[in-house]
Formats: structure tokens, C-alpha cells, sequence
């Protein structure tokens, strides 16, 4: 595994190529290694929800996160831009 200057940096740049990679599951393996503040843990277990779709679990974790760092745009972003997998919109008949 490379090394990094700069962990907080590092933790980051990680989720935010996972966010966007064909297989991120390495991608966040990685940052889950580095990451050994409360902040970067919430951050890849953020993540780890949004690769996977489930869209409930991101807002929880997201609005919980916001509460401590609101100005946290990355996970904004994931907290917006989350679409459940599976609809769970009415039938309109």
C-alpha cells in the first residue's frame, strides 16, 4: 500500500475516487485502514453506504455527520445525489 503525507488528505481522496470507480471496494478498504478519526470512519462508512444504493442509511449517517461538521461537502454530496435501489414510489391507480 503507498504511503501518504497527509492522512487526513489521504482518508478523503480515497472515498471521493471510490465514490466515482468502477469496483470501489479497494478504494475503501484502503481509506477503512487509514482513516483513525471518528470524522474519516464516519466518512467511509458513509461511502460504504452510498456505493452500496442504500439510500436510508447515507441520510442517517450523512444528518448525523452534519451535526458535528456541516460544512462537510463530500458528504453533501453523497446525502443528495443517494438513489434507493429500489422504488418505493405508489402506484398512481
Amino acid at each position: 500500500m503507498p504511503t501518504y503525507p497527509n492522512n487526513d488528505d489521504a482518508v478523503t481522496t480515497l472515498v471521493a475516487a471510490a465514490l466515482f470507480a468502477p469496483s470501489p471496494t479497494d478504494l475503501l478498504a484502503r481509506a477503512t485502514t487509514l482513516a483513525r478519526s471518528s470524522t474519516h470512519r464516519q466518512l467511509v462508512a458513509i461511502a460504504s453506504a452510498y456505493v452500496a444504493g442504500d439510500a436510508d442509511r447515507v441520510h442517517v449517517l450523512a444528518a448525523d455527520h452534519a451535526s458535528d461538521h456541516p460544512g462537510d461537502v463530500l458528504v453533501t454530496w453523497m446525502a443528495a445525489a443517494v438513489t434507493p435501489i429500489t422504488s418505493t414510489t405508489k402506484d398512481p391507480s
